[in-house]
């Protein structure tokens, strides 16, 4: 009888190709010292890894990440270098007309060595998420949201409730709240492609944001906003299972930036007023109205300029302040210099600015963003999370695809299980699009 190790090598490096998953390049590799030569070679090795990542559904915004991410470092090194401000006619060269979002690029143009080595670390370094997320069952208490109508007392309550929440859950993982869910304590390969999937299709767009960011941008908007439309087209492009993938987006963005980023927020507290908007006073309650505006400005901020890592950051360094002797872990500078790497003019702030450290003190600023923060602390318009409606809204569009007519209206019965039953447990519930279709239809009946 014919067994696999007596297949030519060859023939092996054909099965590797055909897998799924860098998991199981990883698994065959270590099943028996044939199937481990095969991968010896560095070359071979190379283009197995090229060619699964370019077919698996897991990597399809991994690409275009690569490239979005060499844009990010080139950006960082103009201004680093004491480039001077971007204009906003240069938007469309620098993303559109450089093949950032181009999905029709053969597989040995599209994925450079250094891209596959990138995405290799990426795959295993947001497994820290995914460990994360395992760790405990989420509830409602646990998210924290910008609401526009919400009261500034009511916000500190909950940013409070959420860190003492956290303090008091069981340290034995994995903690679940119900019976329910009891059973929800590992991803099996297609749920971890999933959240892969999900993670890198949000951090496209966030990169995108943040790049719109650095650009001298007219009072009209709208080439960004072109460009930013023409960005969520990609991921529409992408998208492998229309409602699937949508709930999954909308899932890790709460877990990303309602969950982790306010849990994990305390390392950026009470930094200096050029830090703005990362940073705002760890005592709220002295503060209170400036203190939940700031707050509330620091998490919107958080979802353009803190990427999946900064988030993974965050939490390790917060881990180590709650630790004895509890040191200050703020990030160092040239973190922040990549977050926001413009290089900033010297303004003076008024006297009364509750994060200037000396009354009059020159502070490095941007005058266009103390113009916006100082619009938003005075409360002359609503923060919105306009990127958690977005995603809620492609939630609802794709379901309204296929659903059924003579039903009441999904959008008044998704709030509620979604908030108390579902949110954290999406990727076992809904294995299948079908799955995930026929449990929106019966909130509909509720």
């Amino acid at each position: 009888m014919a067994k696999l190790t007596n297949l030519p090598t060859e023939l092996l490096e054909q099965i590797y190709h055909s897998l799924g998953s860098i998991d199981d390049v990883l698994h065959l590799g270590r099943a028996c010292k044939a199937t481990h030569n095969v991968l010896d070679n560095d070359k071979t090795w190379l283009e197995i890894m090229r060619s699964v990542i370019y077919r698996s559904p897991a990597h399809r915004f991994d690409v275009q990440l690569c490239k979005i991410l060499e844009l990010h470092r080139d950006l960082v090194q103009h201004f680093k270098s004491g480039g001077a401000a971007l204009p906003v006619s240069r938007l469309q060269k620098c993303i559109l007309d450089q093949s950032y979002l181009n999905d029709n690029v053969p597989i040995e143009a599209a994925i450079s060595d250094e891209d596959v080595y990138d995405i290799l670390a990426r795959w295993q370094g947001l497994r820290v998420l995914q460990d994360i997320f395992l760790t405990r069952e989420l509830e409602a208490e646990d998210y924290l949201s910008v609401v526009p109508e919400g009261d500034a007392d009511d916000f500190i309550q909950d940013f409070t409730d959420l860190l003492n929440g956290d303090a008091d859950t069981p340290k034995q993982p994995p903690f679940r709240a119900s019976s329910a869910t009891k059973e929800y304590r590992t991803l099996n390969a297609d749920q971890t492609a999933r959240f892969h999937a999900a993670i890198t299709s949000l951090w496209v767009l966030s990169e995108i944001r943040w790049v719109l960011a650095l650009f001298q941008t007219p009072s009209n908007f709208l080439l960004p906003l072109l460009i930013l439309r023409k960005c969520k087209e990609h991921i529409e492009r992408q998208t492998h299972i229309p409602l699937l993938d949508e709930l999954d987006r909308l899932s890790i963005h709460k877990f990303l930036y309602h969950h982790l980023l306010p849990l994990h927020s305390r390392a950026l507290t009470d930094q200096t007023s050029s830090e703005l908007p990362l940073t705002f006073p760890s005592d709220l309650q002295e503060s209170h109205n400036h203190g939940a505006r700031l707050l509330q400005t620091f998490l919107l901020a958080g979802q353009t300029y803190l990427q999946p890592p900064d988030i993974i950051e965050l939490a390790v360094r917060n881990k180590l302040m709650l630790r004895r002797p509890y040191p200050m872990m703020h990030p160092p500078p040239s973190t922040h210099q990549y977050w926001h790497p413009f290089n900033p003019s010297h303004i003076t702030y008024p006297q009364n600015h509750p994060l200037v450290p000396a009354a009059g003190a020159p502070i490095p600023f941007r005058n266009a963003l103390l113009a916006n923060i100082n619009i938003v602390m005075r409360g002359l318009v609503p923060l919105r999370d306009l990127q958690d409606e977005w995603l809620r809204e492609r939630v609802l569009g794709q379901f309204y695809v296929r659903a059924r007519r003579d039903r009441k209206d999904i959008e008044g019965s998704f709030k509620r299980p979604w908030k108390k039953e579902v949110r954290w447990g999406i990727w076992w519930w809904a294995n299948s699009e079908e799955k995930a279709r026929a449990k929106m239809e019966r909130w509909r009946r509720v």
